[in-house]
């Protein structure tokens, strides 16, 4: 899978690695902080890194001084926070269903017309392995999952700056979702709804204020099961774009078997005070300042959005879609130095208990 930064037109240094399982998790950090140690950022500025939305690491670029999350002065214990609601929390049903998604059978005819007619696939080799086929043809890769999941590489693209321009982004994706439709077929009606385009080393480099990022660029997308927003290692949907072609995807079916009725007996208050264990909750709304770390102030819930969410089953398992809150949150206050500092963190917990 690599790894993807989420700009979201971020302004600050925040990324989001998303690691296929735990063996790799290491790897890929190392991999990450190698390429971190590289980026040259306003000076005092820190890098915070989450990884799989729960282990965070502030990484110094000036001093190569990295603070994981057993250091972190607010990892447990938040009595010196007060909460403040900066959103309307949502309004949660009495039940809703535990999803359970089961694999399928690989149909292997349907994935080499996929190959060929979305992917442009020509003279490519074929190799079965336990719980997945790996297509290959020059510079690309696909690897089609029993969870019904799709990876896709392309690296044969220039590494370079170029203009953003979104309308040709969402054109460009609208053509693979209708070549997709036309060749894969869907296991579970869902919604497929557009979440965010992530553009990386965004900036604007001409006098007219001309936006340019670095290629790919993504467009992604969540599926909606009754108008939830779904977010799992097996259901990403992904599109990268580069030169005009698709270089990039982590695309998905989800093949729901059956589901269990569960009772919510976490509403979004209860799970804001688990959250920040110790807080004290208030109702008005604050303003934040920048840069890291306080030790003690205000906590700003700026999010809260209920998904069904598994982060944790690896790639061609079968898996569970539980209910759980994104709760996305700014902490400000004093660090320990009495700078005036604010971070940006988003934090899952379940539903359900």
């Amino acid at each position: 899978m690599g790894l993807v930064f989420n700009g979201e037109l971020f302004s600050v240094h925040e990324f989001n690695l998303r690691i296929v399982s735990e063996w790799i998790r290491k790897a890929m950090f190392a991999n990450a902080l190698d390429a971190l140690k590289r980026i040259k950022p306003a000076s005092g500025v820190f890098i915070l890194l989450l990884v799989l939305g729960f282990t965070f690491y502030a990484f110094n670029p000036e001093t190569g001084i990295i603070i994981d999350e057993d250091h972190y002065p607010f990892v447990e214990n938040y009595a010196k926070f007060t909460i403040e609601l900066n959103c309307t929390l949502p309004t949660m049903p009495d039940t809703m269903e535990i999803l359970h998604v089961e694999g399928s059978s690989i149909n292997e005819k349907e994935i080499q017309e996929i190959a060929m007619n979305v992917f442009n696939f020509e003279n490519y080799s074929i190799q079965h392995k336990n719980n997945r086929v790996v297509l290959r043809s020059g510079n690309r890769t696909l690897s089609y999952y029993v969870t019904d999941y799709l990876a896709f590489r392309d690296s044969s693209y220039e590494d370079k700056m170029i203009e953003v321009n979104k309308t040709r982004l969402r054109n460009q994706a609208d053509n693979i979702l209708q070549l997709l439709d036309a060749y894969w077929d869907e296991r579970t009606d869902t919604e497929l709804v557009l979440e965010r385009i992530e553009l990386h080393d965004l900036s604007r480099i001409t006098q007219s204020g001309e936006l340019r990022s670095r290629q790919p660029q993504y467009m992604v997308y969540y599926h909606h099961l009754d108008d939830v927003p779904v977010l799992a290692l097996n259901a990403e949907y992904s599109l990268g774009f580069a030169d005009d072609q698709i270089v990039y995807a982590q695309i998905s079916n989800i093949n729901v078997s059956n589901t269990t009725e569960v009772e919510i007996t976490k509403m979004p208050a209860r799970a804001i005070l688990e959250t920040f264990p110790n807080a004290i909750m208030e109702g008005s709304v604050g303003v934040a300042s920048s840069a890291l770390v306080p030790v003690r102030g205000k906590i700003i819930i700026q999010n809260v959005r209920i998904f069904y969410y598994n982060w944790n089953d690896p790639l061609g398992q079968s898996y569970d879609l539980v209910p759980h809150y994104k709760i996305t949150a700014l902490l400000v206050g004093p660090d320990i130095n009495g700078k005036i500092k604010s971070v940006l963190l988003s934090r899952w917990i379940r539903a359900v208990d």
